[in-house]
């Protein structure tokens, strides 16, 4: 729920799931490929499921073998011996063939189980995972590139996606523009802080608004074990903080991994046990606030339904409200009867002081009155 004050009218917005109060809590983890295994994501989220956390899977839809590891990445003890990117398994790392997620049915029916469930979210990252993909300024070369990602996602899963993530999270200014003109929000890594949206009070936004899209920026790596985790202690406290900062600011909180980065490197059983402890040790800690447990897809969808509703103050009991976009449930809090003048539906009286419509089309345009 978000809430607009009008001086003697509150507008209440209720859309989905987010109750006023609660901060959206996100998990994205990449690299989601034919090379996943079932258990791999069944034992590192054993304890975010019992919990009813839904982590945001981004998908490869034809990832290389041959990709090579990112430069980032050479720092790194564990990855500087590597030739070729770790999402990638040992057995696999140096061919030439690509790799389809559809040919990995037992996968895509699990996802697709899950998703149905709500205990995940699906989002487009890319279409084989190489670093140029979506680099070049060249718009035939990148628009052919994301066609084909995007019908192999949409043919896979059976929907189209929602919410895109650059490979390596970089992508060329013709490619952003491309995505945003096909209506997908964008998942960045960058610690970015955006204008204020006074419609929802958020303070340090880690999302802005762009041609009807969202871009969103993540970059709270706490637990992830080869690229943030330091230890166990260390790691909970500067997790807790960041998200304590975040709450206090009424701010999107996310975490951001790689599966495979639990299993280093593509054991059986996750490896990496201290990391995967403080991750749990951490969502323990999370789940005893109000928070809104969510996917990227969802929070986009309602936070461009939000931007879409405009209020216009006429008099003290008297406004006009527009909205862009279908309404679920609208809601407005005022002492005395509401009336609702150029909408066909009408709303009733929920509780003593507020009274609620449901299903408000798009496009809608009418004037709410308080008589006393």
């Amino acid at each position: 729920m978000s809430s607009r004050q009008t001086k003697g009218i509150l507008v209440v917005i209720e859309l989905l799931k987010w109750p006023e109060g609660k901060i959206p809590f996100l998990i994205r983890d990449d690299d989601v490929s034919f090379f996943t295994r079932n258990d791999m994501l069944k034992e590192l989220y054993k304890v975010a499921w019992q919990r009813s956390f839904i982590p945001s899977f981004s998908i490869i839809p034809c990832i290389s073998a041959s990709s090579a590891p990112s430069p980032k990445s050479n720092a790194l003890p564990q990855l500087s011996r590597l030739k070729f990117d770790p999402c990638i398994p040992p057995s696999a790392r140096g061919d030439t063939k690509k790799y389809e997620i559809n040919s990995n049915p037992e996968l895509v029916s699990f996802l697709l189980t899950l998703r149905e469930k709500g205990m995940c979210d699906l989002m487009l990252h890319g279409l084989s995972h190489e670093r140029t993909e979506f680099l070049s300024e060249d718009k035939a070369f990148v628009q052919r590139v994301f066609d084909e990602s995007f019908n192999r996602f949409a043919t896979t899963f059976h929907f189209p996606p929602r919410v895109f993530v650059f490979p390596y999270d970089q992508g060329s200014h013709g490619a952003r523009q491309l995505i945003a003109s096909k209506g997908l929000s964008v998942c960045n890594a960058a610690p970015l802080i955006n204008r204020v949206l006074n419609k929802i009070w958020v303070h340090k936004a880690s999302f802005r608004f762009s041609n009807g899209t969202i871009n969103f920026f993540c970059d709270n790596s706490q637990f992830s074990p080869l690229f943030g985790f330091r230890n166990e202690h260390t790691s909970i406290e500067l997790a807790k903080r960041e998200f304590l900062l975040h709450h206090k600011n009424n701010d999107i909180f996310c975490l951001s991994h790689h599966h495979w980065e639990f299993f280093f490197d593509w054991e059986k059983h996750v490896t990496q046990q201290k990391a995967l402890r403080a991750l749990n040790v951490f969502l323990d800690y999370v789940d005893k606030f109000d928070i809104w447990k969510c996917g990227f897809s969802e929070l986009s969808e309602w936070l461009i339904t939000l931007n879409g509703i405009s209020i216009r103050r006429l008099a003290k009991n008297r406004i006009i409200l527009k909205n862009k976009y279908p309404l679920k449930i609208l809601s407005f809090r005022c002492n005395g009867r509401l009336v609702l003048k150029g909408l066909s539906k009408e709303s009733t009286q929920t509780q003593d002081d507020v009274w609620t419509v449901k299903n408000v089309p798009k496009n809608s345009r009418f004037e709410v009155l308080n008589k006393k």
